[in-house]
């Protein structure tokens, strides 16, 4: 199932499921001017990634977990998502800065989840670091 090899890619980083799942990141001001596209790379065996905006013109620390709950009574299924987003400080002295939001989705029934998309607020509200989660198909 597509879903479960979402789970595995994002958990344990097997080379062999990391082809069915496409994950990128993508830097939006409040104003809608100014988007920067995004490039990401994992940081050692952590579910943590190193995520740089506009060649380096933003950079952020992004905790991605997906988990996939299945059970035979209703709801059927459970998707968990965390997604949370550590900013730099403004000097290298300076207090980081701290997002998090998890979410949970309960399905009725079995199904494949073809993409997700979660906005997490940065630099005060006045910006989003977005997260794309996007299923291959076989």
């Amino acid at each position: 199932m597509k879903l479960v090899s979402l789970l595995f890619v994002l958990l344990i980083s097997s080379p062999a499921l990391a082809d069915t799942v496409k994950m990128w990141f993508r830097y939006t001001p409040s104003d809608g001017i100014g988007i920067l596209e995004c490039t990401h790379e994992r940081i050692r065996d952590l579910p943590d990634w190193r995520v740089n905006c506009g060649n380096g013109q933003k950079t952020f620390t992004a905790h991605v977990v997906v988990r996939l709950y299945q059970r035979g009574e209703n709801p059927q299924t459970g998707l968990e998502v965390l997604y949370w987003v550590t900013e730099p400080g403004e000097t290298p002295t300076s207090v980081r800065k701290y997002h998090s939001t998890t979410m949970f989705l309960k399905l009725t029934n079995k199904t494949g989840v073809h993409s997700l998309r979660l906005d997490q607020g940065v630099e005060n509200d006045q910006a989003s670091l977005q997260l794309n989660l996007s299923v291959e198909p076989d």
